[in-house]
Order: C-alpha cells, then sequence, then structure tokens
C-alpha cells in the first residue's frame, strides 16, 4: 500500500483532485536545484499557486 492509497479516501475528492497534478509538480521542482533561494522561492511559488493565495512569503527568525 502507498501513500497515495492510503490517503485516497481522504483526498480525493472532486475539489482537490485538480490540485493533484500541481501538487506532484510542485514537490518534484522543490529538488531541482540546490541553491537556496531558488529552492525556497519555489516552494513559496507552489505553495501561493495551491493554495490560490495572491502572495506568499517565508519568515525566519
Amino acid at each position: 500500500m502507498t501513500l497515495m492509497d492510503e490517503g485516497a479516501g481522504a483526498a480525493d475528492t472532486d475539489e482537490n483532485s485538480p490540485r493533484l497534478p500541481m501538487l506532484l509538480e510542485a514537490v518534484l521542482g522543490v529538488g531541482t536545484d540546490l541553491e537556496l533561494r531558488t529552492t525556497l522561492q519555489h516552494i513559496v511559488d507552489s505553495a501561493t499557486e495551491l493554495t490560490g493565495a495572491r502572495y506568499g512569503a517565508l519568515g525566519g527568525g
């Protein structure tokens, strides 16, 4: 059984299904660059797109 199989009941709704390819693209894209700044920007951009937010940001302290 895979993680996709385990989560299929909860995540496989008409509302979430169109976002699955976007999520896969985001996950694969995070590991494509070893530059920290570029990787963090990709994470923010992907999260913003997946959630439909207008803006995205990371804070550090």
